[in-house]
C-alpha cells in the first residue's frame, strides 16, 4: 500500500484529507513543518501533501527540503490564503518544485484523482 504525508498545522483539514484517502493509501500525519521534516527524514513516502502556511515552517520550506532530498517524489502543495491570495502561494509552491497545487477548501474528488495520478506516474 502506497504511503502518503500529510503536513498541516490544522487538525481539521489533516482529518479531511485523511479520511478522503485512506481507504486507499497508508497515511501519516504531521502537525507542522518541524514535525514534517521529522517524518520525511525517518520514513518512505510515495508522496507528500503539504500546507504552505504554517507558523514554524513553512511549505515551501518543505518543498525545498524535499527537493533537495529527491528530485521525483511527488508533492502536492495546499494553502487557503492568508496575507496574499492563495492562488499566488500556490504558484509559489509548484515553481519550488510541487508537482500539484489544491486551493483549500480541497473537493475529495479532485484530491482523489490528484493523488492517484501522482501516484500512477511515479509507478510508470
Amino acid at each position: 500500500m502506497k504511503k502518503i504525508l500529510i503536513i498541516d498545522d490544522d487538525p481539521a483539514s489533516r482529518q479531511a484529507i485523511r479520511s478522503a484517502l485512506a481507504e486507499w493509501y497508508q497515511v501519516v500525519d504531521a502537525s507542522g513543518g518541524q514535525d514534517g521534516i521529522a517524518q520525511l527524514d525517518s520514513q518512505v513516502f510515495d508522496l507528500v501533501i503539504c500546507d504552505v502556511i504554517m507558523p514554524d515552517i513553512d511549505g515551501l520550506e518543505i518543498v525545498r527540503h524535499i527537493r533537495s532530498r529527491d528530485a521525483n517524489l511527488p508533492i502536492v502543495i495546499i494553502s487557503g490564503g492568508g496575507r496574499i491570495n492563495s492562488s499566488d502561494y500556490l504558484r509559489i509552491g509548484v515553481a519550488f518544485g510541487a508537482q500539484k497545487s489544491l486551493a483549500k477548501p480541497i473537493r475529495v474528488r479532485e484530491l482523489r484523482h490528484t493523488v492517484a495520478a501522482l501516484i500512477d506516474a511515479e509507478a510508470a
